[in-house]
């Protein structure tokens, strides 16, 4: 599960980048650059473009997989 997590979040990484790429200048700046921006789009439901729920995808699924990680590893190590 944690794999496939990892795999989804690494294409939804590579999806985020064309969509960024396609955005004229000035660009936002990027919400993994800056987590306060990361959190505002996950926790916002307000109508978003393809841009800022690609932002949002990918953002929830890398909390996601860290949060499989963290518990896998406190069960192995703690």
């Amino acid at each position: 599960m944690i794999a496939s997590l990892l795999l989804y979040s690494l294409w939804s990484f590579t999806e985020y980048r064309r969509l960024r790429e396609r955005i004229s200048e000035p660009r936002p700046p990027s919400p993994f650059k800056h987590p306060t921006r990361l959190v505002t789009i996950l926790t916002t439901n307000d109508d978003l473009d393809d841009y800022g729920r690609r932002v949002k995808k990918t953002g929830f699924t890398f909390v996601l997989a860290l949060f499989f990680i963290g518990a896998l590893l406190n069960e192995l190590v703690f």
